[in-house]
């Protein structure tokens, strides 16, 4: 097969395998689906591998809330980035269980193969991720999967600190005394990095937290 009508294929395959769990295609390499405020996204990763005939073709799988990522960018004074996932099951860091991620295939790869692995991956999809994305799939459930599963907690975007996104879920609910109190019982640091937070940053983010306030449709800012 020609390598683009390879990687076609794969996606159609893989978009086949799983409407029935109500994935749909939303853009060329992405599949969505939305449930409850959660969405939901398999990312299809395609790379030429220089000088072959042969592209290597991988997935990720990703969860994100993007209105509790809106407060945990404003919490922080941080630049609030849309398109960033609130969580992700990587395949090279921390890989949430041992299978086979990503596949090689050339022009020589039959149709037939290319439906195979991808069958196989919505699979692994089904029977890997599915569990954990359940997890995640409300607001709630993830404030608890935090603390309780550590393939959700390292999955969060971000250098894994999740107590940003414990605190902002609380806002997100409406439970702001108890996302003080988490943050007081903290000792924050930076989201891009490992540095404590200095006496002066660590009172402009309580502060920002405290003064928060309670929209119609939940927390705004």
């Amino acid at each position: 097969m020609q390598l683009y009508d390879a990687s076609e294929k794969y996606i159609s395959a893989l978009t086949d395998n799983l409407l029935l769990y109500n994935f749909r295609k939303k853009r060329k390499n992405c599949l969505l689906r939305r449930v409850n405020d959660c969405n939901q996204e398999i990312h299809v990763l395609i790379t030429k591998l220089r000088g072959t005939d042969s592209i290597d073709v991988r997935y990720n799988v990703s969860y994100s809330y993007p209105t509790v990522n809106k407060l945990a960018a404003y919490i922080q004074g941080i630049p609030f980035r849309k398109q960033l996932a609130t969580g992700a099951f990587h395949f090279i860091f921390n890989p949430p269980c041992e299978i086979q991620y990503s596949h090689v295939i050339s022009e020589k790869t039959s149709e037939q193969d290319v439906v195979r692995l991808a069958q196989e991956d919505a699979q692994s999809i089904e029977i890997y991720f599915f569990p954990l994305l359940e997890k995640c799939d409300t607001p709630e459930k993830l404030l608890v999967a935090l603390n309780e599963d550590n393939n959700v907690a390292k999955s969060i975007v971000g250098l894994g600190l999740k107590e940003w996104y414990q605190i902002s879920i609380l806002l997100y609910l409406g439970k702001k005394d108890e996302a003080l109190k988490l943050y007081d019982a903290w000792v924050p640091v930076a989201f891009y990095g490992k540095k404590a937070l200095s006496d002066e940053q660590r009172n402009e983010c309580r502060y920002r937290i405290e003064t928060i306030e309670k929209g119609k449709k939940g927390t705004t800012v």
